[in-house]
């Protein structure tokens, strides 16, 4: 059972997700409570092992020692230590990931180009800050934001399953959201970091802007509303996730300065 955390019933009735555990003798559950992203998701360790207890079955839980998808260097370590704090570690920050922090979002368009001459497996990502005016007019705009003299301007990932797939296949003329990152890798990510989850450098913690989200995304609005849970949590999921999309590479732009110089600390290769 893959993507276990995704999971939004334990439901013993006919077609419920425990109605179907229960139909195997043996059950494999890849979950990881770092990867939930709507407040409905409730595939957590506790609640399998909840579950498992209630239905008869013996529990044998094996961690994940490497990350294959973001390289074999310790890059996936260090992102966790980044989002949700913790002792510094002791694998080294070879990350075995190209990380490139670009100064100006003219500078990453222009790197994922050059890139994209030679590799087609990359892809622009964002949080979900922008509207998604495409979905019902093909020739709006979504995500455009201007820096000096220069506007960056992308529509977000296509709606038609036809289109998707194109675009999953080779483009770099859309930008993709939490929901066409999770389950999938490319060789190259493109990460814009906007300012709905930021760093205080003053108080030292991560503060997170729910509104900015939420006012686009209906699908997080409501699974917060209707469901108990700390979103603060699933917004440090939500940039987790698209952190470890890339295989070979990543490009970062950051709107807060405070959060760049907090990633480059605690992240790239020659700092604390």
């Amino acid at each position: 059972m893959d993507e276990a955390h995704r999971v939004t019933d334990f439901d013993r009735k006919k077609g419920g997700t425990g109605h179907i555990l229960n139909q195997a003798n043996i059950v494999v559950v890849l979950q990881d409570d770092n990867q939930r992203v709507l407040g409905n998701e409730i595939g957590t360790l506790d609640n399998y092992r909840r579950f498992a207890k209630e239905n008869g079955f013996t529990v044998q839980i094996f961690g994940l020692k490497l990350q294959k998808r973001a390289g074999f260097g310790g890059y996936v370590d260090h992102i966790d230590r980044l989002i949700y704090g913790g002792e510094a570690i002791s694998c080294p920050k070879d990350n075995g990931l190209q990380i490139q922090v670009c100064e100006t979002l003219k500078d990453m368009e222009t790197a994922v180009s050059e890139r994209h001459q030679s590799e087609n497996s990359i892809k622009y990502y964002a949080s979900y800050c922008w509207e998604w005016k495409s979905r019902n007019d093909s020739n709006a705009v979504d995500i455009s934001i201007t820096e000096g003299d220069y506007t960056f301007q992308k529509q977000w990932n296509p709606y038609t399953a036809e289109e998707q797939f194109r675009w999953y296949t080779d483009s770099i003329d859309k930008v993709g959201c939490i929901y066409t990152a999770q389950g999938l890798g490319y060789d190259y990510i493109a990460l814009i970091w906007w300012d709905d989850l930021r760093w205080d450098c003053t108080q030292n913690k991560w503060i997170v802007n729910l509104d900015k989200v939420t006012r686009f995304d209906s699908q997080l609005r409501s699974t917060i509303r209707n469901h108990s849970v700390n979103y603060d949590y699933l917004m440090k999921n939500i940039y987790r996730v698209l952190l470890t999309r890339a295989k070979k590479g990543i490009y970062i732009w950051f709107k807060d300065q405070d959060t760049k110089k907090h990633f480059e600390e605690v992240v790239l290769p020659g700092n604390a």
